[in-house]
């Protein structure tokens, strides 16, 4: 009996370890067949170009009226007529005027006008009529040139000349009865400016002429001295 306990209870036992070990390989079994996570190549990227942003530099040009310091330079003329008295009388003078502009506000430059009606000379026994001219240099100055209406002074620094000579005679020059006289001027102005384009420039202002060193007859300083009204056509390049 001993014996056949034995016997039986070794079997048992030896088929408990059989069936431990048999599910211990299924379990290992199983671990191994797990699928396995696959790494996933992401597609390489493309090397991003850096784009050169070139700045457009403005084209500058050099021309005879630029400089390279900045200041623009330009350049007018134009005519010039004025309405004014002299000895007491209408007196019309037309002329003309131009200047170098720097940047677009000062105005260097000359003029010159001259008597476009005759007058009769006073307390003259030979009956001759009066001709009158004058010119200098100008310095002017434009406020806000690039606005449709602005302002612009002006001065007028120089010197005219009067004349008497034979009513109806060209060649007064080589009469004898001809009479001249010399005089100096300062003639300051304000205008207000409309600019019609960019190459075109109408004024209308007034003007104020100081005569000083006239002796002709009887005639004196006060008689060529007055205020007139002035109107300018400009050309150029402002």
């Amino acid at each position: 009996m001993k014996i056949t306990s034995l016997i039986t209870a070794s079997f048992f036992l030896f088929s408990s370890g059989s069936l431990l070990a048999e599910e211990a390989k299924s379990d290992a079994k199983q671990e191994t067949e797990k699928p396995t996570a696959v790494a996933v190549e992401e597609p390489a990227k493309k090397p991003v170009k850096e784009e050169l942003v070139v700045e457009d530099k403005e084209f500058e040009q050099e021309t005879l009226f630029t400089s390279k310091n900045g200041y623009n330079n330009g350049g007018y003329g134009g005519a010039t007529l004025t309405w004014g008295k002299v000895l007491d009388k209408d007196a019309r003078f037309f002329g003309g005027r131009g200047g170098w502009i720097i940047n677009h506000s000062i105005i260097i430059g000359g003029g010159g006008y001259g008597m476009v009606n005759d007058l009769d000379a006073p307390d003259d026994e030979l009956d001759r009529v009066l001709d009158m001219g004058y010119g200098g240099f100008m310095i002017g100055y434009t406020f806000a040139s690039h606005k449709k209406f602005h302002l612009h002074t002006n001065l007028l620094l120089g010197g005219g000349s009067l004349s008497l000579h034979e009513k109806d005679r060209d060649d007064y020059e080589d009469d004898k009865d001809t009479k001249e006289d010399h005089f100096s001027v300062i003639e300051p102005e304000v205008s207000l400016d409309m600019n019609i384009n960019t190459w075109f420039r109408i004024g209308v202002g007034a003007s104020y002429r100081y005569v000083q060193g006239v002796s002709l007859l009887k005639m004196e300083d006060k008689d060529f001295s007055g205020a007139n009204a002035v109107l300018n056509l400009k050309f150029g390049s402002f």
